[in-house]
Protein backbone atom coordinates (compact mmCIF):
# COMPACT_ATOMS: atom_id res chain seq x y z
CA UNK A 1 0.00 0.00 0.00
CA UNK A 2 2.17 2.59 -1.33
CA UNK A 3 0.22 4.74 -3.27
CA UNK A 4 -1.52 7.65 -1.63
CA UNK A 5 -4.94 6.51 -2.94
CA UNK A 6 -4.13 2.66 -1.24
CA UNK A 7 -2.72 5.24 2.38
CA UNK A 8 -5.79 7.46 2.08
CA UNK A 9 -8.24 4.01 1.59
CA UNK A 10 -6.72 2.01 4.77
CA UNK A 11 -6.57 5.68 6.77
CA UNK A 12 -10.08 5.88 5.91
CA UNK A 13 -11.36 2.43 6.95
CA UNK A 14 -8.70 2.93 9.95
CA UNK A 15 -10.70 5.79 11.29
CA UNK A 16 -14.17 3.99 10.17
CA UNK A 17 -13.31 0.86 12.18
CA UNK A 18 -12.37 3.30 15.44
CA UNK A 19 -15.93 4.97 15.10
CA UNK A 20 -17.53 2.00 14.77
CA UNK A 21 -15.78 -1.64 15.44
CA UNK A 22 -17.92 -3.62 13.12
CA UNK A 23 -16.03 -1.93 10.06
CA UNK A 24 -12.85 -3.54 11.79
CA UNK A 25 -13.59 -6.99 9.22
CA UNK A 26 -12.72 -4.54 6.67
CA UNK A 27 -9.18 -4.54 8.06
CA UNK A 28 -9.07 -8.23 8.57
CA UNK A 29 -10.14 -9.18 5.28
CA UNK A 30 -7.58 -6.81 3.73
CA UNK A 31 -4.71 -7.99 6.09
CA UNK A 32 -5.46 -11.79 7.30
CA UNK A 33 -3.45 -13.60 4.69
CA UNK A 34 -0.08 -11.32 5.44
CA UNK A 35 -0.94 -11.69 9.13
CA UNK A 36 -0.73 -15.14 9.07
CA UNK A 37 2.09 -15.57 7.23
CA UNK A 38 4.54 -13.40 9.04
CA UNK A 39 3.03 -15.94 12.04
CA UNK A 40 3.40 -18.99 10.21
CA UNK A 41 6.92 -18.77 9.18
CA UNK A 42 7.64 -18.09 12.56
CA UNK A 43 5.79 -20.77 14.85
CA UNK A 44 5.40 -23.31 12.00
CA UNK A 45 3.33 -25.19 13.99
CA UNK A 46 -0.36 -24.65 11.78
CA UNK A 47 -2.60 -24.93 15.64
CA UNK A 48 -0.42 -21.99 17.17
CA UNK A 49 -0.27 -20.29 13.86
CA UNK A 50 -3.82 -20.21 13.84
CA UNK A 51 -4.14 -19.01 17.51
CA UNK A 52 -1.73 -16.36 17.46
CA UNK A 53 -3.27 -15.05 14.03
CA UNK A 54 -6.40 -14.92 16.21
CA UNK A 55 -4.83 -12.87 19.26
CA UNK A 56 -2.88 -10.45 17.15
CA UNK A 57 -6.57 -9.29 15.30
CA UNK A 58 -8.09 -9.44 18.98
CA UNK A 59 -5.30 -7.09 20.47
CA UNK A 60 -5.70 -4.72 17.37
CA UNK A 61 -9.18 -4.49 17.01
CA UNK A 62 -9.09 -3.82 21.45
CA UNK A 63 -6.53 -0.94 21.11
CA UNK A 64 -7.82 0.30 17.62
CA UNK A 65 -8.62 3.19 19.60
CA UNK A 66 -5.13 3.82 20.53
CA UNK A 67 -4.06 3.66 17.10
CA UNK A 68 -2.99 6.81 15.22
CA UNK A 69 -1.67 7.15 11.43
CA UNK A 70 1.57 8.02 11.16
CA UNK A 71 1.96 7.80 7.46
CA UNK A 72 3.00 3.79 7.78
CA UNK A 73 0.74 1.11 6.49
CA UNK A 74 -1.91 -0.16 8.84
CA UNK A 75 0.35 -3.99 8.43
CA UNK A 76 3.37 -2.93 10.25
CA UNK A 77 1.32 -2.42 13.54
CA UNK A 78 -0.12 -6.19 13.15
CA UNK A 79 3.48 -7.26 12.18
CA UNK A 80 4.21 -5.51 15.61
CA UNK A 81 1.40 -6.75 17.59
CA UNK A 82 2.42 -10.06 15.83
CA UNK A 83 5.96 -9.95 16.72
CA UNK A 84 5.29 -9.49 20.32
CA UNK A 85 2.65 -12.25 20.74
CA UNK A 86 5.34 -14.70 19.09
CA UNK A 87 7.74 -13.43 21.45
CA UNK A 88 5.30 -13.58 24.66
CA UNK A 89 4.73 -16.80 23.45
CA UNK A 90 8.33 -18.05 23.58
CA UNK A 91 9.18 -16.43 26.76
CA UNK A 92 5.79 -18.05 28.47
CA UNK A 93 7.01 -21.78 26.75
CA UNK A 94 10.70 -21.06 27.79
CA UNK A 95 9.59 -20.64 31.38
CA UNK A 96 7.28 -23.89 31.09
CA UNK A 97 10.12 -25.91 30.15
CA UNK A 98 12.62 -24.14 31.90
CA UNK A 99 14.63 -22.99 28.74
CA UNK A 100 16.53 -19.60 28.13
CA UNK A 101 14.22 -16.76 26.68
CA UNK A 102 15.18 -16.08 23.19
CA UNK A 103 17.14 -12.92 22.51
CA UNK A 104 14.46 -10.33 20.66
CA UNK A 105 17.08 -8.41 19.37
CA UNK A 106 18.15 -11.22 17.40
CA UNK A 107 15.03 -11.81 15.88
CA UNK A 108 14.66 -10.81 11.56
CA UNK A 109 12.54 -7.99 10.69
CA UNK A 110 9.51 -9.16 8.60
CA UNK A 111 10.35 -10.18 5.31
CA UNK A 112 7.43 -8.16 3.24
CA UNK A 113 8.36 -9.74 0.40
CA UNK A 114 8.36 -13.37 1.69
CA UNK A 115 4.84 -12.33 4.00
CA UNK A 116 3.38 -11.17 0.40
CA UNK A 117 4.12 -14.08 -1.42
CA UNK A 118 2.94 -16.52 1.13
CA UNK A 119 -0.05 -14.28 1.54
CA UNK A 120 -0.29 -14.51 -1.73
CA UNK A 121 0.12 -18.19 -1.99
CA UNK A 122 -2.97 -18.74 0.57
CA UNK A 123 -5.37 -16.04 -1.46
CA UNK A 124 -4.56 -18.88 -4.91
CA UNK A 125 -5.14 -21.89 -2.53
CA UNK A 126 -8.40 -20.45 -1.20
CA UNK A 127 -9.70 -20.11 -4.67
CA UNK A 128 -9.28 -23.83 -5.87
CA UNK A 129 -11.98 -26.16 -6.09
CA UNK A 130 -12.18 -28.08 -2.71
CA UNK A 131 -11.45 -31.54 -4.26
CA UNK A 132 -7.37 -30.42 -4.99
CA UNK A 133 -6.96 -28.84 -2.09
CA UNK A 134 -7.84 -32.28 0.24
Amino acid sequence: MKDPQNQHDERALIEAAQKDPSRFAELYELHFERVYAYVARRVRERAAAEELTSHVFHQALANLGKFKWRGAPFASWLFRIAANSISDQAQRLARESSLPPPDPAAAPGPNLEQIERTARLYQLVDKLPSDPRN
